[in-house]
């Protein structure tokens, strides 16, 4: 297939601002640019300003230079028609989803990409969704099924909902008592292969009591010669010798990935969100990871077992506790062939071009990708 084949795909963001400091808005880009390879892909930025236009087209660059964006006012999405085969594509982040949805529907044919928060507990291996009695009691609760009405309601009449894990759309079955219609992973970005000599240890998010005495342990048992933590918290008692920066600013996603391509080993400490994109972003970047077992990692596992791979640059932050100084050393010291392995396996399975295929795949069959 490809876009002279009659599909269509409009991408619609409604106020944004930035691109380089919104995982979602890089996400929905990535989307549309592999798609540009299988339809006529648009961009309409509702309500955004010149410079996130500027800034989309900085990002997008060689990935989809063709790719059209048109700038509207919300007031004008009334007045826009969709043609016969034309899918509208958003995603369902709180207030802007049920907007566009008003707008869009019932005209456009529309598929959603999911974003759905959710907590990942200390659990000894993968992260899996379980049902238990808090979540039964909750899902059950008349003020849960009130106040998640409308989002229920605007995700039903949507024709694709397309889960970025196995996981989300688990999530989704049974918390909010809907089907996903297909699973597709969002695109990665990593830093260029021999991106300078490794020794540092990268650490990312804010961690609680247990996790930052994990993360300690780490940093005692590997020593590296610096530590780089970006987050709104610092850690405490680092090891003496160990020059430590805290970073409180953002980082820009490029020297984010550039951080990364210069860490032996990335820690991560966030337990929230929904498909966590940095591990692989690390992993594709050459970097050993250590952090919650993100549905993003066993994606990435399952996408490794389907090639006949095995080995993963990756330790459960929940399995740190019982280790001790030389496991960890050791597991990550004979990882370099899967680093390798994995790195490769990001830049191959998790491109633009190659989730665009299986966006394409997901919204018209493979018959016509």
């Amino acid at each position: 297939m490809n876009p002279g084949s009659g599909r269509s795909v409009d991408l619609f963001l409604l106020r944004e601002y930035t691109v380089d400091g919104s995982a979602i808005v890089r996400q929905m880009l990535g989307w549309v640019a592999g798609l540009s390879r299988f339809a006529r892909v648009r961009a309409f930025l509702v309500d955004c300003p010149p410079e996130f236009q500027a800034e989309a087209s900085s990002f997008l660059g060689g990935m989809a230079p063709d790719l059209e964006m048109v700038a509207v006012g919300r007031r004008e999405l009334g007045n826009l028609r969709p043609s016969d085969d034309e899918l509208a594509l958003v995603h369902d982040w709180r207030d802007k989803f049920h907007e566009l949805m008003g707008a869009l529907r019932p005209a456009w044919r529309v598929a959603v990409v999911l974003t759905i928060p959710f907590l990942y507990d200390r659990l000894p291996k993968r992260y899996r969704y379980e049902r238990g009695i808090a979540d039964r009691a909750l899902s059950s609760w008349p003020a849960f099924h009130l106040l998640t009405r409308q989002y229920r309601k605007d995700l039903a009449g949507a024709e694709h909902r397309i889960a970025q894990c196995a996981e989300e759309a688990e999530v989704l079955r049974l918390r909010y008592g809907i089907e996903a219609t297909a699973v597709v992973p969002p695109p990665i970005d990593a830093a260029a292969e021999g991106a300078g000599e490794r020794g540092t240890a990268m650490l990312l998010g804010d961690f609680d009591e247990i996790d930052g005495r994990s993360a300690l342990r780490v940093i005692r048992a590997l020593g590296p010669e610096a530590v780089v933590h970006r987050g709104n918290r610092p850690l405490g008692h680092v090891p003496e010798g160990i020059g430590y920066s805290f970073v409180r600013s953002w980082i820009p996603h490029g020297e984010l990935l550039r951080l990364f391509a210069r860490s032996d080993v990335v820690i991560i400490g966030d337990r929230r969100g929904s498909y966590e994109m940095p591990p692989l972003e690390a992993i594709g970047s050459g970097a050993f990871v250590i952090s919650p077992p993100y549905c993003s990692i066993s994606t990435l596992e399952d996408e490794m077992r389907a090639r006949g791979l095995r080995g993963m640059p990756f330790l459960s932050l929940d399995e740190v506790p019982r280790m001790d100084g030389e496991e960890m050393r050791a597991a990550v010291e004979s990882s370099s062939s899967s680093r390798a392995a994995a790195s490769r396996v990001v830049r191959e399975a998790f491109s633009a071009e190659a989730v665009g295929a299986r966006m394409a795949s997901a919204l018209w069959g493979d018959r016509r990708v």
